[in-house]
């Protein structure tokens, strides 16, 4: 038979497991974005200015995107996301 004390002793570790697979996942994922945020950034630069009507509109709408993505992520990551986002992007 199993005691219980063995079973809350090999659950620990467990829950300690997946606790830190999760955060280096959040981890990842964030640095995905941020290199994500970064590529189209130069993307749109590349661009410039264009005379074609329906090129400035999407553009604007990156645009627009890109900065409602940063809000959110320094809502949700706090004050520390925009160094990272920053470096991120070479500025």
């Amino acid at each position: 038979m199993i005691s219980t004390r063995s079973f809350v002793t090999t659950a620990r570790p467990s829950r300690a497991l997946r606790r830190d697979a999760a955060r280096q996942a959040r981890v990842a994922a964030n640095q995905e974005v941020h290199k994500l945020i970064a590529d189209v950034e130069d993307l749109v630069r590349r661009v410039g200015d264009a005379a074609d009507p329906e090129l400035a509109r999407l553009r604007a709408k990156v645009e627009s995107t890109v900065a409602t993505t940063q809000e959110s992520d320094l809502r949700r990551y706090g004050a520390g996301a925009a160094p990272g986002q920053r470096s991120a992007r070479g500025g």
